[in-house]
């Protein structure tokens, strides 16, 4: 259990040293009992959960001082602070991005206009969000829910990737979740394999796990 008590509104803890002494009162006590750390004006400290964030509403929480604990409270309140001419473009820009045509490539030099992956929104085949700060393609349409995050659900979504030729000299970098082409050139791990076998269906081996299934070690 911890102890604090409140100066000037500022939490001030009762600090134990590992040796189990501690300074209570201007005087040093070795392994203090609960009455002995009370009787020198600390309380228990207590801490009410956190709020979940809420689109639209800020949290904050501060210090109070019950007759039996120092307890940490919060309070969530709906946010009324004005908006900028950034955050209203940044939303505009958000609500149309999915609407423009662009190479993938070009998407991932503005990632970060993307919306960010949301519980409950719905999306449509070729949606592109951000998530775990990278870009990611709608696969199949549905609702999002918790647990189909596009990094869990791969029959859903793929992560946009540089585009390269896929030749000798311009592998595709492999990271899993991806469709091999046959005669296409991938590398990982600072190894170049050359697919000889369409996979059709997205992969999640290490490319060194498909040698003689779908690649060869050039």
């Amino acid at each position: 259990m911890e102890y604090a008590k409140l100066i000037n509104g500022k939490l001030t803890k009762c600090v134990i040293f590992p040796n189990g002494m501690s300074v209570l009162n201007g005087r040093f006590k070795r392994n203090p009992t609960h009455e002995e750390i009370l009787s020198a004006g600390y309380l228990p400290i207590e801490e009410q959960a956190e709020p979940e964030n809420k689109e639209g509403f800020i949290k904050s929480s501060k210090w109070v001082q019950t007759d039996s604990a120092i307890v940490k409270k919060w309070t969530v309140k709906r946010d009324m602070r004005p908006l900028s001419q950034a955050d209203i473009n940044k939303m505009l820009i958000a609500q149309q991005i999915n609407s423009l045509a662009v190479d993938d490539n070009t998407a991932l030099r503005m990632r970060s206009f993307y919306p960010e992956w949301a519980s409950g929104e719905s999306y449509g085949v070729g949606h592109k969000v951000q998530y775990g700060g990278k870009l990611w393609r709608v696969l199949q349409a549905h609702t999002a829910q918790v647990g189909w995050q596009p990094v869990n659900a791969p029959s859903l979504w793929e992560q946009i990737n540089e585009t390269h030729d896929g030749t000798i000299d311009d592998a595709i970098p492999y990271e899993g979740n991806m469709a091999l082409k046959s005669g296409k050139y991938y590398t990982q791990n600072d190894v170049i394999y050359l697919c000889n076998r369409d996979t059709v269906n997205p992969v999640y081996n290490a490319l060194s796990e498909l040698v003689g299934l779908y690649v060869v070690e050039v």
